[in-house]
């Protein structure tokens, strides 16, 4: 039984291997959670980051889009003027389907808030 330990930039990344050869990768917390607490090779702060990364991360609200009309009465432009915009880069439109066209709240309000040049 091999513990792997990687680090990376963004934190720890944990993989336990059951067996060297067959490579099967067991994702049981429990199971890492035993491999860390028993090595002795880690030390306390590497155990406490490692503990620390494998917490669940609370979930962000996702962010609401915004359609086509909503960013046009926002900046008070019309609807045409919004998909233009998209096609110069001036707004990155987000597709999620070729006729399903959302934007980014944050990105409208940094639009009007520097000033919109028509």
């Amino acid at each position: 039984m091999v513990l792997l330990v990687h680090f990376r930039t963004r934190g720890f990344f944990l993989a336990y291997r059951k067996q060297k050869r067959t490579g099967v990768v067991m994702q049981s917390e429990a199971v890492i959670r035993a491999a860390i607490n028993s090595d002795p090779t880690i030390t306390d702060e590497q155990r406490e980051r490692l503990l620390a990364a494998m917490k669940p991360k609370p979930a962000d609200k996702p962010k609401t889009l915004l359609k086509r009309k909503a960013v046009a009465s926002r900046a008070d432009v019309h609807t045409e003027t919004i998909k233009r915009w998209g096609r110069i880069g001036k707004l990155h439109p987000i597709r999620l389907s070729p006729r399903c066209v959302r934007y980014d709240p944050d990105e409208v309000e940094a639009l009007i808030r520097n000033g919109v040049t028509v």
